[in-house]
């Protein structure tokens, strides 16, 4: 998985560091990933009721949900925190008008999790891979904010201790943490939690058949593709006119 492009060498991150893109173009670009992972956490939900063959899972997916939503962090939701500390840099992500390559990722996500047509291991497979994704790809969204506050003359936003997952959360609430709060305690905590402990819901399931195994294989990858196509559309300059993905 961590060979796919968009995780290995992200073409976003990429034209960034060669300052292919400007800051404004970036700002646009965060704002499309934070619309992304905030309609999640709502396919997640859908996704919880296409589990109920699997119980475990569908258990541990609504506990996650709970934390997204959160349940540890004060009653702040995880979206609620992220907005907050970009707006803090005038990136107001919150605002962001989805364009045609974010819609397209929506549209088949949402069909994978709430089309009705799907089996219950299809849509597991498709869960745990954004769930799977969610620690890389929150440690490329880092050094892309890095490069954009490199550009703007501003000090480092997220340390390099919290892209590796070791940072120390100093904040003494929600309402006080900073970026490097934000994504160190995800990187480090709640998303290789939420990963993990779906995977084990999954093998804890007394019976799976071959066919069953398939289906989590192609939902897996379905969205690997998906976050492939999407974050090589986000790299193209803004209009690009491209094909719908598929």
């Amino acid at each position: 998985m961590n060979k796919r492009k968009f995780l290995a060498d992200n073409p976003v991150l990429k034209a960034a560091q060669l300052n292919e893109l400007s800051p404004a173009r970036i700002e646009e670009i965060v704002g499309q990933y934070v619309g992304l992972v905030t309609m999640i956490t709502s396919y997640l939900f859908m996704g919880s009721h296409m589990l109920s063959k699997i119980p475990a899972a569908r258990d541990e997916l609504v506990r996650n949900i709970g934390e997204e939503r959160g349940s540890l962090t004060g009653g702040y939701t995880h979206h609620e925190i992220l907005n907050r500390e970009l707006m803090k840099l005038g990136v107001k992500a919150n605002l962001t008008v989805w364009d045609a390559g974010t819609r397209d990722i929506l549209a088949a996500l949402g069909l994978f999790v709430g089309g009705g047509s799907q089996s219950e291991y299809f849509v597991a497979g498709v869960i745990y891979a954004l769930e799977a994704t969610a620690t890389p790809e929150l440690q490329v969204v880092g050094r892309i904010l890095n490069e954009y506050a490199r550009m703007r003359g501003l000090p480092q936003l997220i340390t390099d201790e919290a892209l590796v997952g070791r940072h120390v959360v100093r904040a003494a609430s929600a309402s006080e943490m900073d970026l490097s709060d934000f994504f160190g305690i995800h990187i480090e905590a709640f998303e290789p939690g939420h990963r993990d402990r779906f995977a084990q819901a999954i093998a804890s399931e007394p019976k799976v058949e071959w066919s069953d195994r398939v289906q989590f294989a192609t939902g897996f990858r379905s969205v690997l593709t998906l976050m492939e196509l999407w974050w090589e559309r986000l790299a193209l300059p803004a209009g690009t006119d491209v094909a719908t993905i598929s």
